[in-house]
Order: structure tokens, then C-alpha cells, then sequence
């Protein structure tokens, strides 16, 4: 166990340090039109510390922490309209434990927040009325950020995951994301994403246990991940 827990924090430890610099947004809300501001690119050194060999154990390790003895759901999709959600961060704080058949967890109190469509990222939501949001600037009422990177876990596994993504009306020029699908203890596929205004899909192939967002944007916003 005591080994276990220093594994898991040396993950976390090393993906705080990728994101450290990261700019930020300021808003409790989505962001104004101006609020976007340019962010250190998410390079190779980034990405080796996030899907490492130890890192991967890690996020194992994670989802047995996270979904251990929990019956979930097995396929489906995680639309986030299962219940009523805020319109701002300062309301919610980042999503954690089993939605609709998945596990969601961040580093310490970050991560994605639950909004209604709301909340001023100038889109509807993909399917009506909530989605995954993240705005790198805005906390939650725990101290939390609403920031990347976010774990995605499927305990029953999946063939294929597919998620809609976007940055709302507020588009950063160049803006990526970088997703993994990690399956069998080994990363299966890798995609790298330039977000715009629309909702886009993205499907990784697998086998995926655990799907990994991450990147230095400062908006994204994520709907209807359907794993088969």
C-alpha cells in the first residue's frame, strides 16, 4: 500500500510540473471574448512525462482506486445531462467518480467541471443541456482550477472511444489537444486535436482502459464521450 501511494504521488507530481507554467484565464464564468491569452506549447518533454511507463502504472493504480468495487455501466455514452449543472465554475468543483458508466479524476482539485450550456462559451452544448468544461483561469468553490490534464477511466474497457470537443466561441489560433487512449498497461492510440469554434469528433481505436486529455490550451469543452 505505502508503495502504491508514492507511485501515485510521483504521477502526479510529474504532470503538475508540465502544466505548471501554463497561462491563465481569469473568470468564474466562460470566458469573455478577450479572454484567451496565448499558452506555452505542449512539447515532447510534456508528453513523455504523461505517458511514461510509470506514469501509465500510475493511472492503473488510479482506476482501481477510483472505480474498486464500484458495478458500473459497461459501454454507452457520457452525455453529463443526467442532472441539473450550474452556469459557473465558483458553483461546482471538478468531476470526480463514476458518471454515467465512467471514473473521471485530475490532478489534486483540477480538472474539468460539469456546466450548463449557460455559462458563456458562446456554443450550445453537443447534446443539451451540459458539457465538460475547462477554463484555465476559473476555480472552483474548493481552490480547485478548471484545468487540464483529466482522466477519463473505463472499467469494463472499450474497443473505441469517440468524444465531441471544442473551444467554444472563443478560439485560440493553433489551439491542440493531445488525447491517448491507454490500454493493456501500454498507450494504443495517440491523436493530436486543433480545436475550433464547432464540435468536432475524435475517435481513438483500442483497447482503452483510460483515456487521457491533455494539452496547454486554456478553453476545451467535452460532450457525448460513447465508449464501444
Amino acid at each position: 500500500m505505502k508503495k502504491q501511494l508514492v507511485a501515485l504521488g510521483v504521477v502526479w507530481m510529474l504532470i503538475s510540473v508540465a502544466y505548471a507554467d501554463a497561462d491563465i484565464v481569469a473568470g468564474h464564468y466562460g470566458p469573455a471574448p478577450s479572454a484567451a491569452a496565448p499558452t506555452r506549447p505542449f512539447g515532447a518533454e510534456d508528453l513523455a512525462k504523461l505517458l511514461g511507463r510509470d506514469a501509465v502504472h500510475g493511472y492503473y493504480d488510479m482506476m482501481d482506486r477510483n472505480v474498486g468495487g464500484i458495478l458500473v455501466q459497461e459501454g454507452g455514452v457520457v452525455t453529463f445531462d443526467d442532472r441539473v449543472e450550474p452556469c459557473s465554475f465558483i458553483e461546482t468543483s471538478a468531476l470526480r467518480g463514476v458518471r454515467q458508466g465512467a471514473a473521471f479524476t485530475a490532478p489534486g482539485n483540477n480538472g474539468g467541471g460539469v456546466l450548463d450550456q449557460c455559462s458563456n462559451f458562446a456554443i450550445d452544448a453537443f447534446s443539451l443541456p451540459n458539457f465538460l468544461a475547462f477554463n484555465a483561469g476559473s476555480p472552483f468553490n474548493d481552490g480547485g482550477v478548471s484545468r487540464l490534464p483529466q482522466l477519463v477511466f473505463f472499467p469494463g474497457g472499450a474497443n473505441t472511444v469517440t468524444l465531441q470537443v471544442s473551444e467554444g466561441g472563443f478560439a485560440e489560433a493553433n489551439a491542440q489537444i493531445i488525447l491517448a487512449g491507454i490500454g493493456d498497461g501500454a498507450v494504443q492510440d495517440l491523436q493530436q486535436v486543433v480545436l475550433n469554434a464547432d464540435w468536432q469528433a475524435v475517435t481513438l481505436s483500442g483497447p482503452i482502459d483510460i483515456l487521457v486529455v491533455a494539452g496547454s490550451v486554456s478553453i476545451l469543452l467535452i460532450d457525448d464521450i460513447a465508449a464501444q
